[in-house]
């Protein structure tokens, strides 16, 4: 076994002795909550004031919530990945202007994905190139405070560092994207929609 795995999990459960893992908080009420400290985003500020909005909002929440906001985040993050959804993400310009998506900042832009709420989410699976007509897009990359939000607040609350994606009852990380391989110049829609 891995020493990490066993010490993150020990460290993660001390806190929780004695807590059922039960469902709390429904997939609804992991929408309504990311939907609800949203706002319209109107320039790179947005997903500052989004992502401080929804931190607050769950440093009330109890330890079991936590852990249920980032299983359905997982959850989702990884029904999200797929090759066709990884081009789009090339083909979106990051803030500074470049198109570069790496295996981690993919991860972090289908969070990114994800925080912007179920609408989104749901074209996103049925149609990738429904991004382009996503508000500041560019700022879907910086998905990484609403993927890891529960775990900062966890090691906040009690000084541990943890990776929530240890606990059994969450989806841990994914593998490969599913779907075919993909080649940039098959995915011309982004550019001819801006």
């Amino acid at each position: 076994a891995d020493k990490g795995k066993c010490n993150s999990i020990q460290f993660f459960r001390t806190p929780l002795t004695g807590t059922s893992l039960g469902i709390q908080m429904t997939e609804l009420e992991f929408w309504t909550l990311l939907e609800s400290t949203s706002q319209d985003y109107e320039s790179s500020a947005s997903l500052t004031i989004h992502s401080q909005t929804l931190l607050k909002v769950l440093n009330e929440k109890t330890d079991t919530e936590l852990i249920e906001y980032d299983s359905y985040m997982r959850k989702f993050v990884e029904e999200l990945n797929f090759y066709e959804l990884w081009a789009v993400a090339w083909l979106i310009p990051n803030e500074g202007g470049s198109n570069y998506c790496s295996d981690d900042s993919f991860e972090d832009f289908r969070a990114g994905i994800i925080a912007r709420g179920r609408d989104v989410f749901r074209r996103a699976t049925e149609n990738p190139d429904s991004l382009a007509e996503v508000k500041e897009a560019q700022l879907l990359k910086g998905g990484e405070v609403f993927l890891l939000a529960a775990q900062a607040i966890y090691t906040d609350r009690y000084g541990i560092y943890t990776s929530l994606e240890y606990i059994p009852e969450i989806v841990g990380p994914g593998g490969m994207p599913r779907g075919v391989d993909w080649n940039l110049e098959e995915y011309p829609s982004y550019f001819t929609k801006r």
